[in-house]
């Protein structure tokens, strides 16, 4: 099994859940939990599944979703929040990103992390950076990055020609445009239409949607992320290991597009 560092967001996942439908200016009854979430996190707790050695660095306050000795800590700060309003049935009604904490992840922290890179089988990294904080980052490990969201996905920008793998969903690789030529390798997720894998840019393979999708996605595409990435540190190929991945996600999908 590999070892991995996952630098990126760590931050508390906040589910609120309507019991009654949601009336604009009106009171709701909803349940709640609050999980340990966060893009490279999710991936993080996938490869941890598949018996992987994985390490967290993040920016976090004094309530930390996970400990670790890379992480930077904000005394008096709360860590960051992902607040998700959802209907009854797990639709998302709002996604409310309380993540100004990851300003803090600037470009000296991310150099600092360069010479800790060097002890590990391979790197994750995520798109809460600015492009040249995570520009400063330089490893001889394989790299490999997720996003976070088509509004942060072009802070990749500088790094996309270093990457092994490029983990990205249709939104956030429209965003990216033509810069998607850039990375090697591109897995990009289709929702109800699949995925299909990327060599610069162009399509090399493709695969069809599960049936039955659940109503909650959050989180779903870095867990993919996560199974994906451990059947590659395994010695799989590209597309083995996309298919082992949504294999596992998806319990009963077998066929292959």
């Amino acid at each position: 099994m590999a070892r991995v560092l996952c630098i990126g967001g760590c931050h508390w996942d906040i589910r609120l859940i309507a019991q009654q439908p949601l009336l604009a200016g009106e009171s709701t009854p909803v349940t709640s939990d609050m999980t340990p979430g966060g893009a490279v996190s999710n991936v993080a707790r996938a490869l941890r599944s598949k018996g992987h050695d994985v390490e967290i660095a993040s920016v976090v306050g004094n309530n930390p979703p996970e400990q670790s000795h890379l992480s930077k800590v904000l005394q008096g700060r709360e860590s960051g929040r992902y607040i998700t309003v959802e209907t009854s049935d797990g639709q998302l009604v709002h996604g409310l990103a309380d993540l100004d904490i990851y300003a803090a992840m600037d470009a000296d922290w991310y150099a600092g992390l360069s010479e800790a890179s060097q002890g590990y089988d391979a790197v994750v990294i995520d798109c809460n950076a600015q492009p040249e904080a995570l520009a400063r980052f330089e490893t001889t490990k394989p790299l490999y990055a997720v996003s976070v969201s088509p509004a942060k996905v072009q802070h990749f920008r500088d790094v996309l020609p270093q990457l092994s793998g490029l983990f990205l969903n249709k939104n956030e690789a429209a965003v990216l445009g033509d810069l998607i030529m850039r990375s090697a390798t591109t897995l990009k997720t289709l929702g109800k239409d699949g995925a299909v894998l990327l060599d610069h840019g162009k399509m090399i393979d493709q695969w069809p949607a599960p049936v039955g999708q659940p109503a909650h996605v959050n989180g779903l595409g870095d867990r993919l992320t996560g199974l994906v990435l451990s059947s590659l540190l395994n010695g799989s190929c590209w597309q083995d290991a996309v298919f082992n991945g949504l294999g596992e996600l998806f319990v009963g999908w077998e066929k292959r597009g």
